[in-house]
């Protein structure tokens, strides 16, 4: 059912623009030469084989008055005419009768390059290059930091190299988003390098898409091997791509991830525990090189640390220490007066049995100070 109603509004939007261009068409003169598309005699053939098909590829407005062979004198017409076809088809939900492939003059296939700059996606459509003849560009750009088609900007399409003149040539107006059309007239041949410069606000690339062969002839062009078409592949163009949300990016060989952050709890293994009994209780002191942790190597006889016994009565580790301190603070005082004694001693301001007295009272403070350490280090 789908598929009926679905021929018909193609059918319908096909009858409604054959019938406005007979009258346009006879409107324009005799003289008329269309892009190289025939659209009165050939409408029932073109059509026909476009819907046997069941082809579902949009046009990519391209420039059919710009291709090989193509006439010249009604370029303005064919363009707005082009434009009003893809307008009236698409509201109809119609498909172009024309080949959108840009090269239906043409049995070669078109080149078609995929390049990565760190800011912009390229895929690039074109002829091949022969010397003298224009081959359409169709220069598709995307911006990486959105995937958004390139709406405005200067692109340039550069053939150097090979020991030949640079040649240039550049669009500053984007055909439609993302689309920017121009036509390359080579005018030596041999082996060129081709790169693509994009210059927009805010974005300055340049796309090095490697040598391209510049033929003298269209019959120097090698005939390619048929290739074979993919089974299952589903064909989404550059213009669909940029309707919805999507992402792309070079496909390349590197290392995923070397390590994968995760809490976990390291265990000994079995026979890698060993449990250590206290003879006696007490306070466990660490060694200079601190207490042991897991995963710190050792060796046997190592000490992993000390054990001081708890001392009894009301006696305990926190008194010693402060006993320590006073010993110390009264051994630095007593070091202090003497010094201070010794002086007035010098200048005869005082008997020598107050400088007998203050060393007395030095040596005791220092014995007092060693016998504290001493405790506190059991």
């Amino acid at each position: 059912m789908s598929t009926t109603h679905d021929f018909s509004r193609r059918l319908a939007a096909l009858s409604l623009v054959a019938s406005l261009t007979w009258p346009l068409c006879a409107a324009a003169g005799s003289d008329h030469t269309d892009d190289g598309h025939d659209h009165a005699a050939p409408a029932q053939a073109q059509p026909t084989e476009a819907l046997a098909a069941g082809g579902t590829r949009q046009d990519e407005g391209h420039d059919h008055a710009a291709r090989q062979g193509a006439a010249e004198p009604h370029a303005g017409h064919d363009d707005w005419w082009h434009r009003l076809q893809d307008w009236v088809i698409g509201a109809l939900g119609g498909v172009h009768p024309h080949d959108d492939t840009a090269h239906a003059h043409d049995d070669l296939p078109p080149v078609a390059v995929t390049d990565y700059s760190p800011q912009t996606e390229l895929f690039l459509e074109f002829p091949p290059l022969v010397v003298g003849q224009p081959s359409e560009f169709l220069v598709h750009l995307t911006r990486l930091a959105d995937f958004t088609p390139l709406t405005a900007g200067t692109v340039s399409v550069v053939l150097s190299g090979g020991g030949l003149d640079e040649e240039r040539v550049a669009v500053s107006e984007a055909a439609r988003p993302g689309l920017f059309r121009t036509a390359v007239i080579p005018k030596a041949a041999g082996q060129r390098t081709l790169k693509v410069e994009v210059a927009s606000a805010g974005i300055a690339a340049v796309h090095d898409l490697g040598t391209q062969t510049v033929y003298a002839d269209r019959a120097d062009i090698p005939v390619p091997l048929e290739a074979e078409a993919a089974e299952g592949g589903v064909v989404l163009l550059k213009e669909q791509q940029w309707r919805s949300d999507f992402a792309t990016t070079r496909v390349e060989q590197r290392r995923l991830r070397g390590s994968v952050p995760a809490t976990a709890v390291l265990r000994a293994s079995a026979d890698g525990e060993a449990h250590v009994t206290a003879p006696s209780a007490g306070r466990l002191t660490a060694t200079a090189q601190g207490f042991p942790y897991t995963g710190r190597a050792v060796k046997a006889g190592e000490i992993l640390a000390y054990l001081a016994p708890a001392l009894g009565g009301e006696t305990d580790v926190a008194s010693l220490e402060l006993a320590a301190k006073r010993a110390e603070s009264a051994l630095e005082l007593a070091r202090q007066e003497r010094g201070r004694v010794e002086g007035l001693f010098a200048k005869q301001a005082v008997p020598e049995r107050r400088v007998a007295e203050a060393r007395n009272a030095e040596g005791v403070a220092e014995a007092e100070h060693d016998v504290a350490r001493r405790r506190l280090a059991r």
